[in-house]
């Protein structure tokens, strides 16, 4: 019977140990264009006064209109983002603050790099418009009354120490006075873009298998993540009480 036992959990181990392996390679062999997407035929969108010259250097590109308690997470360029105003409750917001998604030390550590906005004077513009400690990162954030100061059509700057992204607002200057009057009216367009240049093209394996396991699939349905993700942590948990029981004798 033990003999039998033992060949059973054996079994059940080499099971396990291969789906795991087949798992892991069969995400390592996916194109690396699948995950940071194509730079071929792209078909890129800019704002019209946005300089003729830098276009073509343009890989990637969305927009967004911003409004009271505006939130929006996006992928550009194989980096993943996150826009949202400041707004408290009824209070409208003062400006909008963005933070990249960055994980470290093999995915053990999952950082928030909140990201500064520079004009194209190379001058940071980002700041705190408040006192008091209502966010602590406020130091980071893009005032809507700077934005009218600097000019509407400018192109900012928005970078933390890994990533460095293109943005320009815009708004009905015919039916809004300024920034915060189309933001209050839901009407405060946004453009972000990125360069060739700092498009994520190291394709990482583990960053896609620790985005899988921890439900973080971009563009992914929940749902879908979950059905790839829980197989995976079952195998994983039969596999960790299998070693267990076999270095640990219970009597």
């Amino acid at each position: 019977m033990g003999s039998g036992g033992d060949l059973a959990e054996l079994r059940g181990l080499l099971v396990v140990v291969t789906f795991l392996s087949i798992t892991v390679l069969l995400v390592a062999m996916i194109p690396g264009e699948f995950v940071v997407g194509s730079t071929e035929n792209r078909q890129v969108v800019v704002p019209d006064n946005y300089s003729s010259s830098d276009v073509m250097a343009i890989a990637s590109s969305t927009n967004y209109t911003i409004g009271l308690h505006f939130e929006q997470s996006f992928s550009l360029g194989g980096h993943y983002f996150t826009i949202f105003d400041d707004a408290r409750g009824s209070v409208p917001g003062n400006g909008i603050i963005m933070y990249t998604e960055w994980w470290e030390y093999w995915g053990i550590i999952h950082n928030q790099l909140y990201m500064q906005w520079y004009d194209q004077d190379n001058i940071e513009r980002s700041h705190s418009p408040t006192s008091g400690p209502h966010f602590p990162y406020l130091d980071k954030m893009m005032n809507f009354q700077t934005i009218d100061d600097i000019g509407v059509n400018t192109t900012w700057t928005v970078q933390c120490i890994h990533v460095t992204i293109k943005a320009m607002f815009g708004y009905n200057t015919t039916a809004y006075d300024n920034c915060t009057h189309a933001y209050e009216n839901n009407a405060l367009g946004i453009w972000l873009g990125i360069n060739f240049d700092q498009v994520n093209t190291q394709y990482n394996a583990w960053n896609l298998i620790q985005m899988i396991l921890f439900f973080q699939m971009p563009d992914v349905h929940p749902m879908i993540n979950m059905i790839i993700a829980i197989p995976i942590w079952i195998t994983i948990a039969y596999l960790v009480f299998t070693l267990i029981t076999k270095l640990i004798p219970f009597t």
